[in-house]
């Protein structure tokens, strides 16, 4: 008896950390009515959330769609270039000490 019930227990977490193997056709669906012409290059799933990866024009980009297909928000990896001048003169006059490692530009709905 203690076997069954251990076997069913490792049983059961093993399925509560096992990701999904396929991406829900509604958020399938919703990727590519918004982005007809990218293909997903690799996704995750997190708190009903489905983050998709993709590139577009060399630069990746990352998509949040809920499970029903509601696009949340797209955002891509900048360089530092592509920062608004106003913004670096912000930063530059407020943390002086402080570098750049990493930027990301967000479009929400």
């Amino acid at each position: 008896m203690k076997k069954i019930f251990l076997l069913t227990l490792i049983s059961l977490s093993l399925n509560a950390f096992a990701q999904e193997d396929n991406i829900p056709h509604k958020v399938e669906e919703a990727f590519f009515a918004k982005y007809p012409n990218e293909l997903i290059d690799n996704w995750i799933s997190n708190d009903g959330l489905y983050y998709l990866e993709f590139y577009l024009k060399r630069e990746m980009y990352t998509a949040v769609f809920t499970a029903e297909g509601i696009w949340k928000e797209t955002s891509e990896i900048i360089s530092d270039t592509d920062i608004p001048e106003k913004l670096n003169e912000y930063l530059k006059k407020n943390y002086p000490d402080f570098n750049i490692i990493y930027s990301e530009k967000f479009s929400f709905k």
